[in-house]
């Protein structure tokens, strides 16, 4: 999987920035709807996509990397509204590219990209989500921004959707194993340094209520980047939160996120962690069975 995530990544900044494909670009304020507030979503669990097309997907509110609160909308029609408190707005109509599970959407002279897995696809084959969704986004001031050496990003973020497991259905006993895939970006001093895919693993004991993942992300190059690890999330309710999240280069940081499904099926979240360089990123995994 690592390495047809790296290549088709890398092959969407290609045909990004070779203009094939763009996704209607700056259109002014993206006027998304507003973003619905984080509450126990109804007893019926539906699946990601009818979950948004009839308004019941849950958005993450994130830090993105300037400071702002940023949050992303996937609409009805699956175009993508971002909007962050300092006012910044952006609408993506269509993808530049679809392939194997992932959307990668971009602005017509390349200056920012959003990727994300489809909602209710998984990526590569390799695992299906149903009811979560991930992902990333950059904005520049930089054309053709992968092409520059020292790109300055004007801000980034992670973000998440999820049709939630009702805080009454989550599993009170047993052990849960998850495999998925992640996104991120690697900034250094709000320079573009890389964009990461990566396998997500994550174990949790929902007896001691508590959920550690593993993240092994590799660069465009499909070179090994480095391994993210999240220990010691405490899960209340349907969300998983106050864990420590670092990395094997030095990065230290926190995140959080959602259990999906209608009894804790998928798991889906982000993180924030500073070091060397800061890495914004989110991840999404499918429940499996441990006798498998």
């Amino acid at each position: 999987m690592r390495r047809a995530a790296s290549s088709l990544v890398a092959c969407a900044l290609i045909v990004a920035g070779c203009g094939g494909g763009g996704s209607g670009g700056n259109s002014g304020p993206a006027s998304p709807e507003e973003i619905p507030d984080a509450t126990d979503p109804p007893a019926e669990v539906l699946r990601i996509r009818p979950a948004i097309r009839q308004g019941l997907a849950l958005f993450s509110t994130e830090e993105s990397l300037r400071g702002n609160q940023s949050n992303v909308r996937i609409n009805s029609d699956f175009s993508i509204g971002i909007e962050t408190s300092s006012g910044l707005a952006r609408q993506y109509r269509r993808p530049a590219l679809e392939t194997e599970g992932m959307l990668a959407y971009v602005t017509d002279d390349f200056s920012d990209i959003l990727i994300m897995n489809k909602p209710g696809e998984g990526l590569f084959g390799v695992f299906d989500l149903e009811y979560t969704s991930f992902g990333i986004w950059v904005e520049t001031d930089v054309p053709d921004f992968s092409e520059e050496q020292d790109a300055r990003v004007t801000d980034a973020a992670a973000f998440l959707a999820v049709s939630a497991t009702p805080a009454t259905q989550m599993p009170r006993t047993g052990d849960a194993y998850y495999i998925g895939g992640a996104f991120a970006v690697e900034t250094e001093d709000r320079v573009y340094r890389n964009l990461l895919n990566g396998d997500t693993e994550a174990v949790i004991d929902f007896a001691s209520g508590i959920l550690d993942y593993n993240i092994v992300f590799r660069d465009l190059d499909d070179v090994h980047w480095g391994k993210v690890q999240g220990r010691g999330f405490s899960i209340s309710g349907n969300r998983f939160s106050k864990g420590v999240v670092t990395s094997d280069l030095g990065h230290k940081g926190g995140g959080s996120g959602r259990f999906g499904g209608p009894a804790a099926e998928e798991i889906v979240g982000t993180f924030a962690i500073k070091g060397p360089t800061t890495v914004n990123g989110s991840f999404g995994a499918q429940r499996l069975d441990l006798a498998d």
